[in-house]
């Protein structure tokens, strides 16, 4: 996972653990959780998954320009039962942080945003691109129709 500070201050940064699942991460040997850093520092070292869902783990305060990546691992232990085969859940990680704005009212916001852009603001021009491509496979095929043979 990874994150970019895109504004030109430091921010606080934390990392919200939410999923759920039936028996995955409860019972008597749940599934458990490691992050470390790229260089390897643990921010979460062997912690049954259930212990963290719904929790939010500060992080290092993340300078202006600056990424933050994590690398995790969930992992069922070796003393789990079959009672566990077949089981489903999901668990899902945010990155999370504030930005203080003293000069900002609610009468009148700052224009624009000073997080990341995500989602569907690609969708125009990937809407654009593949309409074009129909409109272009649609006229190759009517340029390749056969015309009837006349006799």
């Amino acid at each position: 996972m990874s994150v970019k500070n895109l504004v030109d201050s430091p921010v606080p940064l934390a990392l919200e653990i939410s999923g759920r699942s039936d028996v995955l991460f409860s019972g008597a040997a749940p599934m458990e959780l490691t992050m470390n850093t790229p260089d390897g520092t643990a921010v979460v070292e062997r912690i049954r998954v259930g212990e963290v869902l719904g929790r939010t783990i500060r992080l290092p305060e993340l300078q202006a320009g600056a990424s933050y990546n994590l690398v995790g691992t969930v992992t069922l232990p070796r003393d789990a039962d079959n009672s566990y085969q077949g089981a489903g859940g999901n668990l899902k990680f945010h990155f999370v942080t504030s930005i203080d704005r003293p000069n900002v009212t609610p009468e009148k916001p700052a224009s624009g945003s000073d997080l990341a852009h995500t989602g569907l603001r690609n969708l125009i021009p990937v809407g654009v691109a593949a309409a074009l491509l129909l409109a272009v496979g649609f006229g190759l095929i009517l340029v390749r129709r056969k015309k009837p043979a006349h006799e």
